[in-house]
């Protein structure tokens, strides 16, 4: 009954059109999660049955809207779902969003990571929330209950007895847990979450993590959520890059200026001895592999704002997106 009440209120809420989305499986030692194509739908079974009602994602603001229903987690342009991981990209003129999934099973216990990025293309900075909302059925029953673990608000153990599972939003910035069919109201009314919802039930549980981000043109955010049944989630270790620089930065004194324009051009015409460049990669200011003339051009340019430098930009420290033979002997950040 309840799959059908919800069915028939995304319907009514997001219109027909909205109703498609990822629909595909991982698995690891002998867990699987999965969405089953419709309104969210799917499956999160440790091997001991499945444990998930719905999963989804929201964007609100720039190119969501700021009440606009579900973009993320709507046809997405490419999926794949092979072994335990799954890549699913929704790419626009303005916005590209991926969102990579990897799941890991034990002994009868499993964790999901969700990598939500979004990266901005519109030409201008921009205001974002990305939310992650999760209806469990613990053991299968919709009669759950639920409280912080360790004090944090933002992450929440559901259980039924002894099964439990866990929702982990990593650095969030708001969060929401209530009854069935709540929620998503709460997410597209153009507030904040309430920061409300602990200690909640017996009752049908759900609740959802928002992240508040501001992503300048050409930049993109990264969120985590984590979710696991039988064991406590806990956040990633994202590993920085090795070779990380400020795209521009050819002194490597950390900012992008008019004297790194000028450092390049020491480097390529020296009047005695040459400049020693110790990142490469920073002085690639157009990121076409190679240093030449346009690149001490390309830094003056990015100075009166026409073009913006590529990734990771002039005030972002990060690895070069693209493949490539230069390198960083020594990075700069």
């Amino acid at each position: 009954m309840k799959r059908i009440l919800v069915l028939s209120f995304l319907l009514c809420a997001f219109g027909a059109t909205q109703t498609a989305q990822g629909q595909g499986a991982i698995a690891d030692m002998g867990a699987t999660w999965e969405w089953t194509g419709t309104v969210g739908n799917g499956n999160f079974d440790a091997g001991s049955g499945d444990q998930l009602f719905r999963q989804w994602w929201w964007q609100q603001g720039a190119g969501g809207g700021a009440t606009t229903a579900p973009l993320i987690m709507s046809f997405p342009t490419t999926q794949t779902y092979v072994g335990n991981t799954a890549t699913i990209s929704w790419n626009g003129a303005a916005w590209q969003r991926q969102l990579l999934v990897t799941i890991t099973g034990g002994a009868g216990t499993a964790s999901v990571l969700q990598e939500m990025t979004i990266t901005n293309s519109s030409g201008s900075s921009s205001n974002v929330r990305l939310f992650a909302y999760v209806d469990n059925d613990i053991a299968g029953s919709s009669n759950d209950s639920a409280a912080m673990v360790n004090n944090d608000p933002f992450h929440v153990r559901a259980s039924d007895g002894a099964p439990y599972s866990d929702f982990l939003g990593v650095a969030a910035d708001h969060y929401v847990v209530a009854a069935y069919n709540t929620v998503p109201a709460m997410i597209e009314s153009g507030n904040n979450l309430p920061n409300t919802g602990y200690p909640f039930g017996p009752g049908d549980f759900t609740a959802a993590m928002q992240w508040d981000r501001v992503i300048a043109d050409g930049q993109s955010a990264t969120v985590y959520a984590v979710f696991t049944y039988g064991e406590a989630a806990a956040p990633p270790v994202v590993m920085p890059p090795t070779d990380t620089f400020i795209r521009g930065d050819c002194n490597g004194d950390m900012s992008t200026n008019l004297v790194d324009a000028v450092f390049l051009l020491g480097f390529l015409f020296p009047l005695g001895t040459p400049n020693v460049i110790d990142c490469d990669d920073s002085c690639d200011a157009n990121d076409d592999g190679s240093l030449n003339l346009t690149d001490a051009i390309g830094i003056l340019n990015a100075l009166f704002g026409n073009p913006t430098i590529p990734l990771p930009g002039p005030l972002t420290c990060d690895g070069d997106p693209t493949m490539d033979t230069l390198t960083c002997a020594i990075p700069t950040c």
